[in-house]
């Protein structure tokens, strides 16, 4: 078996046990050179295939609820309301909760607005019974529950562009985080792969 057949097996079951404790699970897409947008918030260098927008569904079918930072639900607010393709069921039925401190009056059905410290809230949230939490778009919130340490999974997919310039996922400075490899995945037609790491807890 060559080692590009190997690397797209490597896979475990995504199905969460809705009577264990919930995860917090990061999905986010980032250019090889670690920008999740352009300098400007480019985002058209993303691709996808059938391959990986049946990975994102199953993913997000089994999903207790889906969190974003405030700009990116302001943009996902405006689009998935009124969209009809694959994903908008799952988009549309999840609970959404969003961090921040200037949001009001959400339009997008199932909406909570949190103004705390993200770590403090996610706590509670996985304190809850129910499926595994998504954090789906908000570098900026992503980077906050990393130093909270409440992120149990690290679901990246890495984008086959070099954007040269751009917002980074991480920046300098930042704590340091031990991972443990889990899976990786890639898609075919578009080039990407995913890679998949928990923490190592306990470890710096």
């Amino acid at each position: 078996m060559s080692r590009r057949r190997a690397l797209t097996a490597v896979n475990v079951a995504d199905q969460s046990d809705p009577t264990q404790r919930r995860n917090l699970i990061l999905q986010i897409n980032v250019s090889l050179d670690g920008f999740f947008e352009g300098p400007n918030a480019e985002l058209g260098w993303f691709a996808f295939d059938e391959a990986k927008q049946a990975y994102v569904e199953k993913r997000l079918n089994n999903a207790g609820g889906i969190l974003l930072g405030g700009r990116a639900y302001r943009v996902l607010e405006r689009y998935w309301p009124s969209a009809t393709g694959r994903l908008a069921p799952q988009m549309n039925g999840s609970p959404e909760y969003v961090f921040s401190q200037t949001l009001q009056n959400p339009t997008w059905n199932n909406t909570t607005v949190f103004r705390g410290s993200p770590g403090a809230e996610v706590t509670q949230l996985k304190k809850r019974s129910g499926k595994d939490l998504v954090l789906l778009a908000g570098a900026e919130i992503a980077r906050a529950l990393k130093a909270a340490d409440v992120i149990d999974e690290y679901c990246v997919f890495i984008y086959p562009v070099v954007l040269g310039s751009g917002k980074p996922l991480f920046v300098t400075g930042a704590e340091k985080r031990e991972l443990r490899f889990v899976r990786a995945q890639t898609f075919g037609e578009s080039g990407v792969v995913m890679l998949n790491y928990q923490p190592r807890r306990g470890l710096l």
